[in-house]
């Protein structure tokens, strides 16, 4: 059998992962409220939305929902027969290789600078 001092040694080390092993569950239930905090937020975001679009139909009123306020701007042609002014454009977003991509935050300069822009949503910006 093992002597009382390694029983004790492989005691504290059961204690230590015991621990740890509260710690990261502990650590998972707050990660989970957080995300459901959130996804409560953009629920009730979407819906306030949805309201404000029936009150203003039943106003007789239009409703223009607030547009993209970020733009994902990629890289996709070749310069060699691109308008100096469009090549001038790629150089100061930092664009000088196929395939590169930036976001850029649109204000009316920059919606009439570039105009080929893509909206994009939650879900396209996380994966």
């Amino acid at each position: 059998m093992f002597s009382r001092s390694a029983q004790e040694k492989v005691a504290a080390e059961q204690q230590i992962a015991l621990k740890g092993a509260q710690k990261v569950k502990r650590e998972s239930k707050e990660a989970l409220k957080r995300a459901e905090t959130c996804d409560a937020e953009y629920k009730a975001a979407e819906r306030s939305l949805i309201e404000a679009s029936f009150g203003a139909r039943k106003g007789g009123k239009f409703f223009v929902p607030a547009g993209a306020k970020v733009a994902f701007v990629i890289h996709v042609e070749g310069i060699s027969a691109m308008p100096p002014k469009e090549k001038k454009i790629l150089r100061l977003l930092r664009l000088r290789q196929i395939q590169n991509g930036v976001f850029l935050k649109l204000n009316y300069a920059a919606i009439a600078w570039y105009s080929a822009w893509n909206r994009i949503s939650r879900t396209d910006a996380r994966t």
